[in-house]
């Protein structure tokens, strides 16, 4: 866990002042999302009894982490009363100005994983696409196991 911190940090502080280009800012969107899908299924792991998913808003390029009831009410960030939602370009993703998202196989724009760590419905392929200026990056969720692949690419 601490790993992947230390990756988002140096994607999202340090890798966009090296030059302002897609793949950077695209690198440092997804490892604050692919973090952020890692926490909603170790939270829904850990508490099967109060499950934790993402909910998307790809018109305003957000999402957040909000408890299955209530989708529309993000959890607050652990030690503070900063609610848990993320805007490509500002706050921890400043770096990831002008990213975009689009959606495939994600019913109602909410990612929900199970008490084993699945996708809640493992009949669905859920795929989340990070798209700028012809780059993209792509997070494929595994439906059994909520395994998070990743692929890249544009011209």
């Amino acid at each position: 866990m601490m790993t992947i911190t230390i990756l988002v940090l140096v994607s999202v502080l340090v890798l966009p002042k090296f030059g302002n280009d897609a793949r950077s800012r695209l690198m440092a969107a997804t490892g604050i999302l692919s973090s952020d899908i890692e926490l909603a299924q170790v939270m829904t792991l850990s508490n099967p009894g109060s499950p934790i998913v993402l909910y998307f808003n790809p018109a305003t390029s957000m999402y957040r982490l909000a408890h299955r009831a209530t989708p529309n009410t993000a959890i607050l960030r652990a030690g503070t009363t900063e609610p848990y939602e993320v805007f490509f370009g500002r706050g921890r993703a400043v770096g990831a100005e002008g990213v975009t998202i689009a959606l495939t196989d994600l019913p109602g724009s909410t990612l929900s994983f199970n008490e084993v760590g699945g996708i809640l419905d493992p009949t669905t392929n859920p795929v989340i696409t990070l798209n700028l200026r012809g780059q993209w990056s792509q997070l494929t969720i595994a439906p059994t196991t909520g395994l998070i692949t990743g692929t890249s690419g544009g011209s």
